[in-house]
C-alpha cells in the first residue's frame, strides 16, 4: 500500500491530486483494454518498456508522472498508427 504522507509530505491537497491522477490513469488503461481484469493485470505485470518495472512499482517509487507521460505517448502512437 502506498504511504501518501511519505510521497506528499503529509499535504492533503497534494495527496488528493495524487489520488485523482491515479484514478484517471486506471480509468484510461481500463478504457483502452475494455476490461478491468486486463487493466489490473497490466498494472501488475513487469514491463520492459518501463525499465523492467511494473506500473504499480513505478507508482510506488513516486514515478506516477513519468508513467502518465508514457501512457499518453503510447495512446498517441496507437491513435496515429492503429493496428
Amino acid at each position: 500500500m502506498l504511504d501518501l504522507t511519505r510521497e506528499h509530505n503529509g499535504n492533503p491537497a497534494t495527496a488528493d491530486q495524487f489520488v485523482v491522477k491515479l484514478a484517471f490513469l486506471a480509468n484510461t488503461v481500463t478504457s483502452c483494454f475494455q476490461s478491468e481484469a486486463k487493466s489490473a493485470a497490466w498494472f501488475r505485470a513487469v514491463n520492459p518498456l518501463l525499465g523492467g518495472l511494473s506500473p504499480i512499482e513505478m507508482i510506488a517509487h513516486g514515478r506516477i508522472n513519468r508513467l502518465e507521460r508514457w501512457i499518453e505517448g503510447a495512446l498517441q502512437s496507437f491513435n496515429e498508427y492503429p493496428m
